[in-house]
């Protein structure tokens, strides 16, 4: 060891941090933003970069700097604030296109399902066209009924939905 006591490891990086700090103002940005999410040695090194500048800078430029620190720190929230929002919108999206397309595959299911019992027993032609004749918005036996009079007038194409 040299004659002067040496620093422990991680206030050595506390001092080195805050001096780089003190004099690159992208550094500081980054070691202010570092302090919010990570706390720990990031957020020692701001306090030690704020002692720096009382002791170098006079009380208004010490002040000033701790201010618009600050401000870069409450935009940075904005900015993944929004972030966070944006990601939840597409997923949110995602979601709702997924469900929809489940919900089209259940229907053209269930129109196949009753296109098929209607070809095959006439009891349950009967009561599809029944069904049909209700007066409900995206009716599901109607639907059949048209899939089924398709498949009558086009044998050959089998059971295809409408």
């Amino acid at each position: 060891m040299s004659a002067k006591t040496k620093k422990s490891s991680p206030e050595a990086a506390i001092e080195r941090i805050s001096i780089s700090a003190f004099s690159d103002e992208g550094y500081r940005e980054q070691l202010v933003s570092l302090a919010d999410s990570h706390g720990g040695i990031y957020a020692a090194a701001l306090e030690a970069l704020y002692a720096i500048e009382r002791e170098r800078l006079e009380p208004e430029q010490a002040v000033a700097r701790v201010d618009r620190d600050s401000e870069l720190l409450r935009a940075a929230r904005e900015r993944e604030q929004r972030r966070a929002l944006l990601v939840a919108i597409e997923a949110a999206g995602e979601l709702v296109a997924a469900a929809e397309k489940t919900a089209r595959a259940v229907r053209a299911h269930e129109r196949a399902k009753l296109v098929r019992a209607a070809l095959a027993d006439e009891v349950c032609r009967q009561r599809l066209e029944a069904l049909a004749k209700k007066r409900v918005k995206r009716n599901v036996y109607a639907e059949a009924l048209g899939g089924l009079k398709g498949q009558q007038d086009h044998p050959s194409e089998g059971d295809r939905d409408p």
